[in-house]
Parts: C-alpha cells; structure tokens; sequence
C-alpha cells in the first residue's frame, strides 16, 4: 500500500474557508468576482483590527486590577473599643526633682530669670529668690522645645518601676468610673507606657472580655463615665505646656498611638464621644498595596520601627522600652535631630516600605464639649471626690473651684452598627474571557469551536508537511511500428 502523497496547501487552505464556522473566510473562496474577495477580504481585514484593538484594552483594564469599594452596615453587638488616657504632665513635679531630669528644668529656670521658687512642689529643690541668672547657652534658639526633648531623653532612661515611682498614682488620677452604670477600679485598667506622655491607663483591661464588656445598648448611659484629676499644682514647670489629659479611643486590644492619633482634652470640661466602628477591608497584591504579613498592627507601628530602628544605627542608642541598645539620653539628641529632619526630607529611607494593613478597625467620633462643672454643680463634684478618695482633697480643692485639676469624659457608642467597607475585584479573569468571546463573536462570529478549527488547520498544514512529494511516474513508450 502507498503512502498518501502531500497535498497542495492551497487545497488545505481552501477546505478549511469552505468548512470554517468563522464569519466571511468561506466569501475569499467562492467564485463571486474579484470585486466581491476583496470587499470582504477588507472586511475581514477592518474586524481583525477591531479585535486586536478591544483584545489590549481589556488586557489592559486586566493587569490594572480595578477593584469596587462595598459598603455594608449591620446591626450587631458590639465590643466597647479600648480607651486609652495619659495624663499630659508625665511626672510629678515634686518627685522629678529627686532625679537628674530636673537639671534641665533648673537650666531653663535660670535661663528665662524665673526663681522655682515660683512654683509650689518644688520637693528637696531649695527655693530660694535669690538666683544668680547666670547666662546659660542652649544649643538652639528655641530653648524651650529643646529642654522638653531633652527632659524626654532622660525619662525614657528610667525603668518602668522608676517611672511609677514618680509617676501620678491611678488613685489619684481616675477619681471616679462608671461603666454602664457599674462601678469600675484600677483591675479594670491596664498600665501601658508612652515614650511621649509616660504612664498611661487603659480601659478595660485585655482579660474585661470574659467579664462582659459586650455592649447591648447604645447612648451615654450605657458607656465608660471617668472623672480625672490631673493634678495641675504637680505639672512640671516649662515642660508641660497644657492642662488635660491625652485620650485615644482604638480598637480594643490594639496599641495605642497617643502622639499622633489621640486627642487631647481640656480641664474644666465635659467632653462626650460618641462612636461609631468602620471596619475597612483592602485587597492585597495584585488588586491592591496593603499589607497582609501581620508584622505590623497598623502603617504607624510600621513608620515608628523604621525611625527607631535608623536611630539605633546611627546613634549607638535607643528609645524603644526594651532594647538591646543603651537607652537615648541628653547627648544623643543632636544625632536624633538629625536623623529625623534627614527621614522627613527624604534623604534616609527604611529598609522596606511601609504600607497600609489590609484589616484597619477605625472609629467615627462625634466630640461635643461643655463647660465643667457648673457653678450649682461643683459641691456635688467635690461630694464624689471626698468620697473616693480624702489623701488629695485639700490640695486639690484649696482653689475657689475645681475646674483647674479635673475634666468629666463620656466615651459611648453612639449607635449598635458596624459600617464595613470591603474592596472587591471589580474585573477577573473569568471577565476577562467573557469579554473577549464577546469581542470575537461581534466582529467575526468566532466561538471556542471556531478557534478550535484554526488549531486543526495548523495541524493538517504540519501534516502535510511531513508527506511525500507526488512523484509523477513515466510510462514506457511502446513501439507500434516494431
């Protein structure tokens, strides 16, 4: 038996326009003139490029990864979130001066021509009127901002256990608490240090959970009720420039950001916050840029590290609680002035990119404030303060009135709903394909089956290929007149 012979191309070409389910490739075949082929092939040609033009925008709205912001709101029970106060003296006055913190307050004292004998609480610092203001010469023209980082440096040197030691006590700082009508105390409260404001109180404490921190209604009676004292006589002179406390409300169990997301509240005041959680969801690569490691609560853990850690290469020295390194004191500033004014200026870069978390757990706040306490009112504030507590009560209520030391705050949900907003793929590749069969029936009525004819014509063309040549055979030539 004989091999089959290869078959013109031309012929393979032809059965396949003739048979194809393709639109118009059958009309480049037919015996319909010259006009008519090329009329079509022009067709053919305009919808190729059609396609090919719709084929890249839709790859191109592909790779761009477009995603749809949804937003959900839903009625639910809620955790209270944690709240998180610091009184904005971070030290007392009197116990300070035992430390050689206060040197930098005895240098500005003598630098502004201010005797400390000017303030009360002064502790083993002698008073006395007669000073002899020597000039003394600060490294910058703003003495004042650099004794307060410097008073700062040497804070942080101190350990926990010293700092509670001259530390306000919670007693009395937290002279009166109320959550959902029930009393609370200091077991309710966790103790967190801040590198800006000191000691700091948490409410309620990480194990409050189990207790029943559920919050089943919504509005101020139902929220956390504090009363604080912040002790103004205690303040540090030319140090602490305000009278307050530093209040952050965040997600319950997370770490506080009391210098750059907290809010800072007046004495003198009753400052009501409702709330309102938003639950955001981002999409991680390749639809968004957040980050989903779990290395970092939030971009500001993120940020911090990285300054911290560009401070302790280039320093020799560290501000973080716990470190390996030698804490940060007054030599150091120069150097850490530097690394932050060349990090703000571009110049120093972390060694990775810090990115937004995927999961970001945030608060909508309706702050109102009102003057505290009324006239008629204040005997019945100094009533609840005797009754908590009598150690203090004579220093703090030795003024007229007691708006200088204490502040009334209300922190409630406003409403039991929980606002989610989620990205969402707005164009995947299932889209994508749809899109594209979309593109291809349009222009030329090209299905799956279609594409899958084109496959076996390179198939039958390769075929083909690989045939014998027709070899055409001579006949023998007979020879009539023999």
């Amino acid at each position: 038996m004989s091999e089959r012979s290869r078959a013109p191309t031309k012929r393979v070409l032809t059965n396949y326009a003739n048979n194809t389910s393709a639109h118009g490739i059958s009309k480049l075949v037919d015996n319909n003139g010259i006009l008519l082929k090329l009329m079509w092939l022009v067709l053919l040609l305009v919808a190729t490029g059609l396609i090919v033009f719709q084929v890249i925008k839709l790859v191109q709205q592909y790779q761009r990864r477009p995603v749809n912001t949804k937003t959900s709101i839903e009625s639910t029970q809620l955790t209270f979130p944690s709240v998180t106060i610091c009184n904005l003296n971070p030290v007392l006055n009197s116990k300070a001066s035992e430390y050689t913190m206060y040197e930098v307050i005895e240098r500005v004292a003598e630098y502004l021509k201010v005797p400390l004998s000017d303030f009360k609480y002064t502790g083993d610092i002698q008073a006395n009127d007669n000073y002899s203001f020597a000039d003394v010469n600060f490294k910058t023209d703003d003495p004042l901002d650099e004794s307060i980082l410097e008073f700062q440096m040497e804070m942080q040197s101190l350990s926990l256990g010293q700092l509670k030691e001259i530390s306000q006590t919670f007693e009395s700082f937290v002279i009166s608490c109320t959550f959902g009508g029930r009393e609370c105390d200091s077991s309710n409260f966790t103790v967190s240090y801040d590198r800006d404001y000191g000691l700091c109180y948490t409410f309620p404490n990480k194990t409050d959970v189990k207790k029943g921190n559920r919050i089943f209604n919504a509005g101020p009676l139902y929220g956390l009720k504090l009363i604080l004292n912040v002790n103004q006589k205690e303040y540090l002179p030319f140090i602490t420039s305000s009278a307050g406390v530093r209040l952050q409300i965040h997600e319950f169990g997370s770490q506080p950001h009391m210098l750059e997301l907290g809010q800072s509240l007046s004495t003198g005041f009753e400052t009501q916050i409702g709330v309102k959680p938003i639950l955001y969801k981002r999409l991680p690569d390749p639809h968004g840029t957040c980050d989903d490691s779990g290395k970092y609560e939030s971009v500001l853990d993120c940020e911090r590290d990285c300054l911290e850690t560009l401070i302790e290469g280039d320093c020799g020295c560290s501000r973080r609680q716990v470190s390996d390194e030698d804490p940060c004191a007054s030599k150091n500033i120069p150097c850490i002035k530097d690394i932050i004014k060349e990090k703000q200026s571009g110049e120093l870069k972390c060694e990775h990119t810090c990115r937004s978390t995927c999961r970001v757990y945030d608060f909508e706040k309706q702050v109102s404030m009102t003057r505290w306490p009324a006239n008629h009112y204040d005997p019945a504030v100094k009533f609840k303060v005797k009754k908590w507590s009598s150690t203090f009560v004579n220093d703090l209520f030795s003024e007229e009135n007691s708006r200088d030391s204490l502040l009334a705050i209300n922190v409630y949900f406003s409403e039991l709903s929980l606002q989610t907003i989620e990205e969402e793929p707005a164009y995947e590749f299932e889209s994508l394909l749809s899109d594209f069969g979309g593109q291809l029936g349009l222009w030329m009525g090209i299905s799956v089956l279609s594409v899958c004819e084109v496959l076996e014509l390179f198939y039958l063309l390769l075929a083909n290929r690989c045939k014998p040549r027709t070899e055409v055979s001579s006949s023998p030539v007979i020879d009539l007149k023999s």
